[in-house]
């Protein structure tokens, strides 16, 4: 039996093309369309009966994939999904993934089971093709924080890497030098990314990447405050700690208090996210802004759009910002004060 990828194969186009032929969901060229019904023909091609479904019947259900919703970075996306969702008179079903190839597969076919009109996706661990071969099931996909060529129109992402090296230049800004990486241990793209953006701001700087301390573990409070506890038993030169996440960050700054630092100036931490987390721990962290309420909303403005079959220009790419509170100290201040300058 033919499969929607033979079909967008055989006619040299791309799942998502099939996708919108079959479901009407989308404007395609006229010539594309042609082929592509042509080649249905031709292979005896017969589409999802769910996927059409959905298409024609519309349920006022909005499905999210999330990784764990008792992620305050998960929580604050999906307050901007349903925040917008909710103004165009949406409901939202939410299903975890967990950064797991098979319970990210499972959410979203139980999503699809419930006859969502749209779905927004964060997923991590499921291939491009196979996530693509899922999604055309559903007339209309946007994935966030990833980025896919063959749909790159539907996907919203934000520059991770980018968001590793302004962190560390800004610890390095500060006179930091022996800076120590406390990472997620799941291999995400998040994870290597900011680490990579960690690694090319040390190299500039002159310092070798690969004498710096690094430590990894779950991306939890629980998790950065294991990871610090080890940290300062090993390498108590160690002047600032640049964090994966807030969360881990919260829980180095946690491990730092019961060890009687005096912080900022025993050492110095910084975390990326921005969550509402940074604001509650002492002290408020200095951290770089990742917009995941932002691109919630626009994630759902575009699956919108996507449904009424209009066109909307929006961005698909975010950009970082350092964000200074209180949680990092600069060493030339403190070099400066010692010498009386």
């Amino acid at each position: 039996m033919a499969t929607i990828k033979d079909v967008a194969e055989r006619a040299n186009v791309s799942i998502s093309t099939v996708s919108r032929v079959v479901n009407g969901t989308a404007t395609v060229a006229a010539a594309k369309r042609d082929k592509v019904l042509q080649v249905m023909a031709e292979l005896k091609y017969q589409p999802n009966s769910a996927a059409r479904a959905l298409a024609g019947n519309k349920t006022g259900m909005l499905g999210i994939v999330a990784n764990d919703l008792a992620d305050p970075f998960f929580a604050t996306l999906l307050k901007g999904v349903e925040t917008e969702a909710r103004q165009a008179g949406m409901q939202v079903l939410a299903a975890c993934g967990h950064h797991d190839a098979e319970q990210e597969e499972a959410a979203i076919r139980s999503l699809l089971s419930r006859r969502c009109d749209a779905l927004i996706v964060h997923s991590k661990d499921i291939p491009d093709q196979q996530l693509l071969d899922l999604l055309s099931e559903c007339p209309v996909a946007v994935v966030v924080n990833r980025e896919i060529p063959e749909i790159a129109d539907r996907c919203i992402w934000f520059d991770n890497l980018a968001a590793g090296y302004m962190a560390t230049k800004h610890l390095l800004a500060q006179g930091h030098q022996n800076i120590a990486w406390l990472g997620r241990n799941q291999n995400i793209t998040d994870n290597v990314d900011r680490y990579i953006g960690f690694c090319n701001a040390l190299g500039q700087a002159g310092i070798d990447h690969n004498k710096a301390y690094k430590a990894f573990g779950e991306a939890t409070v629980e998790g950065g405050y294991q990871l610090a506890y080890e940290l300062i038993r090993s390498k108590s030169e160690v002047t600032a700690i640049m964090a994966y996440n807030d969360a881990m960050a919260a829980g180095c700054l946690r491990a730092l208090h019961e060890l009687n630092y005096k912080l900022p100036d025993d050492c110095s931490v910084m975390g990326i996210d921005d969550v509402i987390l940074g604001l509650v721990v002492y002290p408020q962290l200095t951290t770089v802004n990742y917009p995941v309420e932002d691109i919630g909303r626009t994630a759902v403005k575009k699956a919108l759009a996507l449904l009424a079959d209009q066109q909307l220009e929006m961005t698909n790419h975010f950009s970082p910002k350092v964000v200074i509170r209180g949680s990092v100290a600069s060493l030339r201040k403190s070099v400066l004060r010692k010498s009386g300058s």
